[in-house]
C-alpha cells in the first residue's frame, strides 16, 4: 500500500465527517462575532438539504 493510498484512506472519512460543520464555518464565525443570528442565511441549509437528497 502506498503512502498516498494510506493518507487518502484516513483523510476521506475525516473530510466526510467534518464537511457539514466546515460548510457553515463562515456563518458560525459571523454569528459568534456579532452575538446575533441575524446574519444566518436560510439559503445555505436549503442548498445542503437538496444536495443531500439528490446524492
Amino acid at each position: 500500500m502506498s503512502l498516498f493510498q494510506l493518507a487518502f484512506d484516513y483523510a476521506a472519512p475525516v473530510f466526510l465527517i467534518s464537511s457539514p460543520v466546515t460548510s457553515y464555518a463562515d456563518q458560525i464565525v459571523s454569528i459568534h462575532r456579532s452575538r446575533s443570528s441575524a446574519g444566518f442565511s436560510l439559503d445555505i441549509p436549503l442548498i445542503m438539504l437538496i444536495a443531500s437528497i439528490l446524492k
